[in-house]
């Protein structure tokens, strides 16, 4: 009796298993359709939007950058560690004459893997902890940031001026060929845009950028802290996150955002049109759209190739559908 009672309970489990297994197959399948779906409707949301961009033939927002300023046009995304920013950055350089300019606070704060605050001083990543910031260290960063937005080439930093790049890929690679590089760069960089992506600086310093160039738009962008904490714990070795620290992460990169947000909405009203939020999830869920409204706050049009270049990142295995792809 115990033993047709066992073989019972082995089928009715064996049956259970089985259901389990072919409803996950099913569920699989229409995500998959959804999917492919969803990217047929981006690119042709796409081809409507880029239509009727083409016969207006400006974007909004082109006004509130002052035409022919010697300052050029800068831009400042602000953003945090794992966050998105890769993508928006490759995005936004997708407008004429870019010139790119990736952490430029790295190579003084890397080892570290903090940020500068002027409230607050140098803080942790992880747990948002803060010890004071030298003078020299931090007037070397902003010295730097400025001098690329002046286009300040010859004072600019060895470092960052190997690690500049633009959108037809020229950089300066050799620090002994400094001269020939500068004089080639010089003519790009008085006439084009130029770009900071950094994941170090707390809004309060933004505010003294903004005074100091009064053409610099900044983008703002946050991503649910679920995602940037789960990608830090699984690629972020220095950082020494462990399932145990979620908490404690979670909070730090809560207060963080709390702080940068205030900070943000009182420079949205100090200086009106010059700075935007965006959120990672807009760009995932819509990245055509959402592409659209930045180059619109920035007040410029993006290069003639941005359509098939946008279409060849929203397409393939669909890494910019999925919430968590691309960190």
């Amino acid at each position: 009796m115990k033993h047709r009672i066992q073989r019972w309970r082995n089928g009715l489990f064996l049956l259970m298993f089985m259901a389990v297994l072919l409803w996950y197959y099913e569920y699989s399948q229409i995500q998959k359709t959804r999917t492919k779906m969803k990217v047929k409707e981006t690119r042709q949301k796409w081809n409507k939007i880029t239509e009727k961009d083409q016969v207006s033939g400006n974007f909004e927002g082109r006004s509130n950058v002052t035409p022919g300023s010697k300052d050029g046009y800068q831009i400042l995304l602000l953003t945090y560690l794992r966050s998105g920013s890769t993508f928006l950055g490759d995005i936004v350089q997708q407008v004429p004459r870019a010139l790119y300019s990736y952490e430029p606070a790295r190579h003084y704060m890397a080892r570290r893997q903090s940020y500068i605050s002027l409230e607050r001083g140098t803080c942790d990543f992880a747990n948002d902890s803060c010890s004071h910031t030298s003078s020299q260290e931090y007037n070397t960063i902003m010295e730097n940031i400025q001098n690329f937005y002046k286009c300040d080439l010859h004072h600019l930093h060895p470092f960052l001026r190997r690690g500049m790049s633009t959108t037809s890929g020229r950089q300066c690679h050799h620090e002994a060929e400094r001269k020939r590089c500068i004089s080639e760069m010089l003519p790009y960089c008085q006439s084009g845009t130029r770009i900071v992506k950094t994941i170090r600086l707390s809004m309060d310093v933004v505010d003294v950028l903004m005074e100091k160039f009064p053409n610099l738009k900044v983008i703002h962008l946050l991503r649910d802290p679920r995602g940037m904490i789960v990608s830090r714990m699984r690629t972020i070795i220095q950082l020494h996150l462990h399932q145990g620290d979620m908490s404690t992460s979670a909070r730090a990169v809560c207060d963080r955002y709390n702080r940068d947000i205030r900070i943000g909405q009182s420079l949205d009203v100090k200086y009106p049109n010059r700075i935007k939020t965006v959120l990672y999830e807009q760009i995932v869920e819509k990245p055509l759209e959402t592409s659209l409204r930045i180059f619109k706050f920035l007040g410029q049009q993006p290069n003639n190739n941005f359509k098939s270049w946008m279409s060849e990142h929203i397409s393939g295995d669909n890494k910019f559908v999925q919430p968590t792809g691309y960190s």
